[in-house]
């Protein structure tokens, strides 16, 4: 413990491996089961799991990570014992349907898995040690198009992308890729500038 709990902020992936194990050891089941239960398959992420490569359940058709030269990385299935932090494998299809799921509940609209409290708490900030701010897990800082979007990043050797959702007016972009990090970053941020200049969504600053 490197700080009184509640005195400071500091992200942490390691944080919410004590939150899997703690509802391990309650539960009795997997993360990776209770997600599959809870989550993807009641919203028919069908192209989603947190089981790992090896496992009977791991998805048959995923991309490679690859690295500066655009080579494989190994078997190009990194396995991840993280879980809850970094063992997801899914498709932008199927994130989406996690992200609409979100919004309806921001909005109050009928929701399949998430509550219209969880959806609230979790996006509300509750540091702003950095501009913009956290939520329960959520970024809060972006704000491309002058919008206000709840998003996540990921940043795994060889593989990762980016999931962000507008509070309000159910507009998001998900990209992920599969390559460097210096490539796959940049090429993502300028898919997500495309996609709002192209669809016209940005808004100008209010005074």
């Amino acid at each position: 413990i490197l700080s009184e709990p509640g005195s400071r902020w500091r992200y942490s992936g390691g944080g919410y491996v004590i939150a899997q194990v703690a509802m391990e050891d309650i539960t009795g089941q997997s993360l990776a089961q209770l997600a599959q239960e809870m989550i993807f398959k009641p919203l028919g992420m069908n192209n989603t799991t947190m089981h790992q490569h090896g496992h009977a359940e791991f998805l048959s058709n995923v991309a490679k990570a690859h690295d500066d030269n655009q080579q494989v990385i190994g078997t190009g299935i990194p396995i991840c014992p993280q879980i809850a932090p970094s063992g997801l494998w899914s498709t932008a299809v199927d994130l989406a349907k996690f992200v609409i799921d979100f919004q309806l509940a921001l909005a109050g609209k009928p929701s399949t898995v998430i509550s219209p409290w969880v959806a609230s708490e979790s996006t509300t900030v509750h540091t702003i040690d950095i501009t913009g701010g956290w939520g329960l897990g959520w970024m809060r800082y972006l704000a491309k198009g002058n919008l206000d979007w709840f998003s996540h990043s990921g940043y795994n050797t060889g593989i990762g992308g980016e999931m962000m959702a507008t509070m309000t007016g159910g507009k998001a972009i998900i990209v992920l890729g599969n390559g460097a990090r210096r490539a796959r970053v940049s090429t993502i941020n300028t898919v997500i500038d495309n996609v709002i200049d192209g669809l016209g969504w940005a808004r100008p600053l209010q005074a």
